[in-house]
């Protein structure tokens, strides 16, 4: 049998500092980042989309560059089938902004979940952590992760994470490991950015969403085991345009192989894509 499995806390990640929290009355309005990087493509055409700003590639939420990432995939099939994170979405489905979650783009991410472990990444950091992550990851051993209840970070406001928590390996984030081989620095921000917001919220329906995520955040939705990390390309940051330049598989535990995943030395450029 498994031995129980010892995630990290909040206390010891940047959710701690991270998560916002809201006052009575206050009302949830976007913030330039998201305006600018999200909105665009969560809602074209909105009013309070910028399409560009100067010093910033972006123009209507994409850039020409295609920039490169390490990742933590999630697995969409894995996800649904939690019954914690479906009783999450019937919350969030029956709540007063619920017409104010972009759904259907919800939906053509699904493919593409994850939480970013190390951006602006360049041809030949694609080609030696392909190399030498194998063998971090041997080292490492098998992983699980838990995804937490919903949050809205210090920034881009109008996205809703769910936050990724490792397993501790030898007592520790086996994730900061990862980020000192691949020279990114050690945030403590895994946010899987899952629900995104079409309009900002007025006060009563920011009430309702912060009593969602007061009521959820000690609560996890899903547990699985790490499958594999991915190298990826993307030229926007909800990675609709993602495309995968290699696949390292994790070490599992018995009755837990993940399917094999192929390896390809297609390559972008760029720097790393927000949180």
């Amino acid at each position: 049998m498994d031995q129980p499995s010892d995630f990290l806390e909040d206390r010891e990640l940047a959710y701690a500092t991270a998560r916002r929290v809201f006052r009575p009355g206050e009302h949830l309005e976007f913030d330039p980042s998201y305006r600018l990087c999200h909105l665009p493509l969560v809602a074209p055409g909105h009013p309070l989309a910028i399409r560009s700003a100067p010093g910033r590639a972006y123009v209507d939420g994409r850039y020409e560059e295609p920039r490169r990432a390490l990742v933590v995939p999630v697995s969409w099939p894995a996800l649904a089938a939690s019954p914690a994170f479906r009783a999450l979405e019937d919350r969030m489905a029956a709540a007063a902004f619920a017409g104010k979650i972009a759904w259907d783009l919800g939906r053509r991410r699904r493919p593409h979940l994850h939480a970013t472990l190390a951006g602006g990444l360049t041809d030949a950091d694609v080609a030696r952590l392909a190399r030498e992550l194998p063998g971090l990851l041997a080292e490492l051993g098998p992983i699980r992760i838990r995804l937490g209840g919903p949050l809205v970070g210090d920034r881009n406001w109008g996205r809703i994470y769910l936050p990724l928590y490792p397993e501790r390996v030898a007592g520790s984030d086996p994730f900061r490991r990862i980020q000192g081989a691949a020279g990114a620095p050690a945030g403590g921000f895994y946010g899987v950015g899952y629900y995104h917001l079409t309009d900002p919220l007025d006060p009563a329906e920011t009430a309702a969403l912060a009593a969602i995520l007061d009521e959820w955040r000690a609560t996890p939705v899903a547990e699985v085991a790490l499958s594999h990390l991915e190298l990826h390309a993307t030229h926007d940051d909800l990675v609709l345009s993602g495309r995968t330049l290699a696949t390292i598989p994790a070490p599992q535990r018995p009755g837990r192989q993940p399917q094999p995943q192929a390896i390809s030395d297609r390559v972008g450029a760029g720097s790393p894509p927000r949180r």
